[in-house]
């Protein structure tokens, strides 16, 4: 459901992401072994604001709009900026 590697997204967001995670354990937990299933639990009103926190970073994040592409050039490093045929130095 969730990507598993987040090491290139932002602190912000892997951790949004880590609480997701740990909330749908706490709610329906996976039962790795063969002995009696543990039954979930609800979320405390804490947990449930914390994760309504953790939504509303996500969607702010995924539905942040594309830079245009003059904005693209500026944000990018001045070295990294080059003529059309030259390499990067």
């Amino acid at each position: 459901m969730f990507p598993t590697e987040v090491s290139n997204l932002p602190g912000q967001i892997e951790a949004a992401l880590q609480f997701l995670r740990f909330t749908e354990e706490i709610v329906a937990p996976k039962n790795y072994g063969g002995g009696t299933p543990e039954a979930g639990r609800d979320l405390s009103r804490t947990e449930l604001e914390v994760k309504d926190s953790a939504l509303t970073v996500l969607l702010e994040y995924f539905n942040h709009p594309v830079p245009a592409p003059e904005q693209r050039q500026s944000l990018q490093p001045s070295a990294a900026i080059s003529k059309p045929g030259e390499l990067p130095t």
